[in-house]
């Protein structure tokens, strides 16, 4: 039994079944578990395939494009995160200490992977912390071989990692800062250099996409998700965090780093991402709510500590088999019962396919148009494979639809509108029983893609009567109708203060029937400003329907009298 060829050959033969059995888990867990939202959303993606999105880079897009290749249905949409994960695993697996790779450690390892909450889901759940997972355990062995010898092997493996991660999530570029802080010797050689610029090239197809786009993933994730401080999104961080991890996985690793001071450079590293993750985003939980995911990356940190950890120090290996290992239980039983219909409804893991197949049938083949966000289009077009879009407003967020402009191929056509509007939506009651609200129109029009440029004649204060003048473009080549038969529109100023957002109805100077194809009409409107804090404000000018005012014009700081 101290043979240590028979030991590791017993560990090979036991790391190879486990990981076999992981892989067949999360096969079947990827087929029986229904698609959600983000995912259906990623597979519109996968088939418009371009270098970047609203939301995020693209490396999503390409997984989902690529198990699409493979497989139908599920699988069509989850393969690639499942294989992904697998050599995440041996990746991280083979940046162990060799000496530390031991039968024992071997199942601490798994023990460990499988109880770190995120990090298991996102081995069968296709986000973009997918591949962002699998390249933050390419880079940190690459950056273990880079300090043993810094050859062109290493070299070139973190080059591919740090592509890898500006190309599958934001909070990649995090990841390599902290590695970095962690160790600012690594500026002062030509080599760390060569990486920077060569990584910076491989990703420029994706910043020049951003740069023609008008960086939209910068503005959404830095300006447009900071809703101000608020005290619930401090005091659901902690909690919210040690859902991610697992109390008993957060616990260990707070243990490990407190009882062992780092002193090798690659465990400062280790140190620095988890530490600097959880810091981080605990820090932009003072200017909006954080999701627990975001930090998931710190999770191949936690890994590889624990583990090493776990070989010198027998009491904190105890206590990894013992209450770690015993986590994984409850785990278990969650990972079941989401494949089934006996959890919630409003937790969204089944009864969605049944919902939209009877909107289809309502339907029919007109192209279904929502209102909101991007949940519905994006799960309508997985469970129907019919045209599918939303019509976003001010009152809700911009997504990759905004960028897509699929309803620019309806206008003028007859489509099925799924919203409530008095006196005008209906309710339909599919064969199956479900009962779905909406209306038809005979031909749709949408007011987003209108561009209004306005000029205040005067400068404004609470309560006056003012007048600006207005030039509206119609861009597009179909003639647009402010008295639409289906779907008239008016102007509205709107005024804007984050969150707040206070329409304001006008009179128009100049009578205002049709803006033909690629026409710019010049007109002036009067309205009474409202009793706000003029300092506050910005201010814009909007086309509204029953789809809510859409975003035409610039919003301005407002110049008081």
């Amino acid at each position: 039994m101290n043979n240590p060829s028979i030991t590791k050959s017993q560990q090979t033969i036991v790391f190879s079944t486990l990981l076999l059995a992981w892989f067949v888990v999360n096969i079947l867990q990827s087929v029986f578990t229904e698609i959600n939202a983000d995912e259906a959303y990623y597979a519109l993606y996968g088939q418009h395939l371009e270098w970047g999105y609203f939301d995020h880079p693209p490396m999503v897009g390409l997984m989902t494009r690529l198990s699409s290749l493979l497989f139908d249905g599920n699988l069509g949409v989850r393969f690639m995160t499942v294989i992904m994960q697998l050599a995440c695993l041996l990746l991280t697996w083979g940046t162990i200490n060799k000496a530390n790779r031991t039968l024992q450690n071997t199942y601490i390892f798994f023990t460990v992977a499988f109880a770190s909450v995120m990090f298991s889901a996102y081995g069968f759940i296709t986000t973009p912390d997918a591949p962002l997972l699998l390249f933050t355990s390419l880079f940190l062995f690459g950056y273990k071989k880079f300090l043993a010898s810094m050859d062109w092997y290493a070299v070139i493996i973190l080059i591919i990692a740090s592509a890898g991660l500006a190309y599958s999530k934001y909070q990649g570029i995090l990841l390599i800062a902290l590695v970095v802080l962690s160790n600012l010797k690594l500026i002062k050689t030509v080599k760390f250099w060569f990486i920077v610029i060569v990584s910076l090239v491989l990703i420029l197809p994706h910043i020049y996409w951003q740069y023609i786009n008008d960086f939209p993933s910068i503005k959404y994730h830095v300006v447009s998700r900071s809703s101000g401080f608020k005290w619930g999104y401090l005091f659901e961080y902690l909690p919210n965090q040690l859902a991610t991890f697992n109390p008993f996985v957060l616990g260990a690793v707070i243990y490990a780093m407190y009882k062992h001071k780092a002193t090798e450079d690659f465990e400062k590293a280790l140190y620095f991402i988890i530490i600097g993750f959880i810091a981080f985003f605990g820090i932009t939980a003072f200017r909006g709510h954080v999701e627990p995911h975001w930090t998931v990356a710190a999770s191949v940190a936690m890994m590889i500590l624990l583990v090493n950890k776990s070989s010198t120090d027998i009491p904190f290996a105890k206590y990894i088999r013992k209450f770690v290992f015993g986590s994984i239980v409850l785990l278990l039983i969650a990972r079941v019962l989401i494949c089934t219909t006996l959890l919630p409804e409003r937790i969204q893991f089944h009864s969605k396919q049944q919902k939209y197949l009877a909107t289809q049938e309502i339907a029919g083949n007109r192209p279904v148009i929502y209102s909101g966000s991007f949940q519905n289009p994006s799960l309508y077009h997985y469970f129907t494979g019919k045209n599918s879009t939303v019509i976003s407003s001010l009152m809700s967020r911009i997504t990759q639809f905004d960028l897509w402009k699929f309803q620019q191929q309806y206008q003028g056509k007859p489509a099925y509108i799924v919203m409530h509007i008095d006196g005008k939506s209906q309710t339909y009651t599919s064969k199956s029983g479900l009962i779905i609200e909406g209306y038809f129109v005979n031909r749709l029009q949408t007011t987003d893609h209108i561009k209004i440029d306005f000029e205040t004649t005067t400068r404004l204060q609470q309560s006056q009567v003012a007048v600006m003048e207005l030039m509206i473009t119609n861009p597009s080549n179909v003639d647009f109708e402010m008295n639409h038969q289906e779907l008239p529109a008016r102007i509205e100023v709107v005024w804007i203060n984050n969150q707040d957002i206070i329409c304001t109805p006008c009179q128009i100077t100049k009578q205002i029937d049709i803006i033909k194809a690629h026409q710019t009409i010049k007109t002036a409107i009067r309205f009474v400003v409202p009793k706000i804090d003029i300092n506050k404000y910005k201010l814009g000018v909007c086309l509204s329907s029953d789809f809510g005012p859409s975003i035409n014009s610039i919003f301005s700081p407002i110049e008081k009298h």
